[in-house]
Parts: structure tokens; sequence; C-alpha cells
């Protein structure tokens, strides 16, 4: 039994010798290794548009507030009129419908109803419900 541990003690250094022999340079290169392969490749962006200015002429255009253009428009809007007027009286001259009467702002939404299969909106303005 003597022989066995005197053989162990002179075996036991030499793994002892392996296990702190071995250094960390191959884990650092293979690092270095892998960050080269993982460089981000970066896309090159297009070049901006550049703004080219255009110089303002005032006296090739039309002054924006002439009252010769605005009278042009209101006459014109007026020939328009006389042919869509037949719309406008039509629309005036119909029944006018309850909540027509009340400002858009002072009514709201509180829910829903089907009635006869077909959903209608409840809508409250002040103390009323329609």
């Amino acid at each position: 039994m003597r022989k066995i541990t005197l053989i162990m003690l002179l075996v036991l250094p030499f793994f002892l010798v392996g296990c702190f022999g071995s250094s960390e340079d191959e884990l650092y290169d293979w690092l270095k290794a892998e960050r080269k392969k993982a460089a981000p490749s970066v896309n090159k962006s297009p070049e901006p548009i550049s703004f080219v200015p255009q110089p303002y002429d005032q006296t090739s255009g039309v002054e924006p507030f002439n009252t010769q253009k605005l009278l042009s428009i209101l006459r014109q809007e007026t020939t328009q009129s006389a042919s869509s007027s037949k719309l406008f009286n039509a629309e005036n001259s119909r029944r006018k419908e309850p909540l027509e009467a009340i400002p858009l702002d002072s009514l709201s939404m509180v829910g829903t109803l089907f009635k006869n299969g077909q959903q209608v909106a409840l809508i409250k303005s002040g103390d009323k419900l329609f």
C-alpha cells in the first residue's frame, strides 16, 4: 500500500501541472476571430436631395389678394350655382329631422340597438334621447 501512495504522490504533481498549465490565449484568439466575423455591415445611405431655391418674381404672377381675381371667382360661382340651385331648393324644401336643429357639439352617442334587424344609434342631447 505504501507503494501505491508513493506512486500517487509522484503522479499527482503531473496532473496538477496539467490543470494549471493551460492558458487563456486560445480563448482570446477565438474571441478575436469571432468578433471579426460578427463585424456589422453598414449600408451606405443615399445622398440627400439638394434643395434648389427658386427665385420669386412678383411681376410675372397674379397678386394673390387682387380684387379682380376675387370678383372673377365669385362670378364663376354664381353661374355654377344657378345650375345647382335646383339641388339647394330640394334640400331646403324637405322636412327636417329633429336632430338637424341641434348643434353637433351638444350631441353624444351613448349606445346602439338593433331595431327590425337594423343597427340604430342612441344619441343624447341634454335630457333627450334619440
